[in-house]
């Protein structure tokens, strides 16, 4: 027997029972658009912080005390170290901890959420990319809008750079769908 899910948001995804390769049925709740907000305020809440604290440490660095002067002499060079900070915490640090954690970042841990491919398994470099890409567009650019309206939309809670990639984003952690436990008088 399974019991209804308590919220609102939870009862309008739809567990869902797939076959993986090995023939092994398995249910899996795809997580809803609450534990997909707050997972990414977390996770680009500390992208920002630790792109605007490598920014200043680099300013500093390359700087030293005299702004106007070293902008005269080194704008190029540091018009590019700039770029690199600003490319590292966009793309690259982004897409090495979803790789190498598979499909969990810090924001996902703290939510109970992971990513994972369209048939199940564990997500790989391509997929991490071309999410990661998508992220630049789709949330950085446009304030996360059209990710929020399309994981409304979406019957798994897909965002876009989800639907290009051929993954989802599913709950680890739920309630235990066990019957009730039994009263005695």
């Amino acid at each position: 027997m399974v019991t209804e899910p308590s919220t609102s948001s939870e009862r309008m995804i739809e567990r869902e029972l797939m076959v993986t390769g090995e023939a092994v049925a398995v249910e899996i709740i795809p997580a809803t658009v609450v534990n997909r907000i707050a997972s990414g305020l977390i996770d680009y809440t500390v992208y920002s912080l630790g792109g605007a604290l490598s920014t200043l440490v680099a300013l500093v660095l390359l700087v030293g005390g005299d702004l106007e002067a070293a902008l005269a002499e080194n704008a190029a060079f540091i018009s590019a170290v700039l770029a690199l900070v600003a490319l590292a915490w966009g793309i690259v640090i982004p897409l090495l901890i979803e790789l190498l954690s598979g499909g969990r970042s810090l924001g996902r841990m703290v939510t109970g959420t992971r990513v994972v491919r369209d048939d199940g398994g564990t997500i790989r470099l391509r997929h991490c990319l071309v999410r990661t890409l998508l992220a630049v567009v789709e949330i950085w650019s446009t304030w996360a809008v059209p990710a929020v309206c399309t994981s409304i939309v979406s019957k798994r809670g897909k965002r876009l750079g989800d639907m290009l990639a051929g993954t989802y984003v599913v709950r680890d952690r739920h309630r235990s769908s066990a019957a009730p436990p039994l009263l005695l008088p």
